[in-house]
């Protein structure tokens, strides 16, 4: 009786460890909860045969092939993922070494160098250091932050002739920033218009072009 029980219990808490197992590990939790359903979807399925059939061979066949596909679902949920979340899509992020002023300077003359003519420059850490105490924020969360401007007409066209929403995304933004106790360690980031039509991968196309590129001269030149 004591075996039946144990027996019982590990066929329905099986599902349930794989999904704390693949949690902890699995890089992909999409992979993880599809394994689960379908080991627990294949033990219902595998105990309604069970009590209509007696037969030993057909149940002994239905329990080796569960212990085939245990370990066949870990190792896809563990198999490493090449999509990133969709949160890091939309917000792409590079660092270099290098004061903000100098990465604002090179940013500038790279947007500058695409035709472009960049615009206001919004100091956002002075504004939430502004702010903070009267929040009752006591520690700021960056050093220096500043969200640098600027438009293209093609592509503000483009977008707008899309959908007339688009316009929203205008004008362009590419924000610098450093973090408290990171030296001088400044990270460029943007928001990502998206991809999912063809006047947002070309608006995407050009913020990554000219991060990248900052990135780059940054990285080959030395800025104080």
């Amino acid at each position: 009786m004591a075996a039946l029980i144990q027996r019982r219990l590990l066929y329905y808490l099986s599902p349930s460890l794989l999904t704390c197992f693949c949690c902890l590990f699995s890089p992909n939790f999409e992979r993880c909860r599809f394994g689960t359903a379908f080991l627990f979807n294949y033990r219902i399925r595998h105990n309604e045969y069970v009590a209509r059939s007696h037969s030993k061979t057909m149940n002994d066949a239905w329990n080796a092939l569960y212990r085939f596909l245990l370990p066949c679902m870990i190792a896809i949920s563990l198999c490493p993922s090449t999509a990133q979340p969709a949160y890091l899509d939309a917000y792409p992020v590079v660092s270099v070494t290098s004061s903000l002023a100098s990465t604002q300077e090179v940013l500038q003359e790279v947007i500058q160098e695409e035709g472009l003519t960049p615009g206001q420059v919004t100091h956002i850490s002075d504004m939430m250091a502004r702010t903070g105490p009267a929040l009752g924020k006591q520690q700021g969360i960056y050093r220096d932050a500043v969200i640098v401007q600027f438009c293209s007409a093609p592509i503000a066209w483009f977008m707008a002739e899309e959908d007339p929403r688009q316009i929203s995304h205008c004008p362009l933004a590419i924000t610098l920033y450093v973090l408290p106790r990171q030296g001088e360690t400044t990270y460029i980031s943007y928001r990502s218009p998206g991809n999912d039509s063809p006047a947002k991968v070309k608006a995407s196309e050009l913020l990554k072009r000219i991060v990248l590129t900052t990135q780059q001269r940054l990285t080959t030149t030395s800025h104080p």
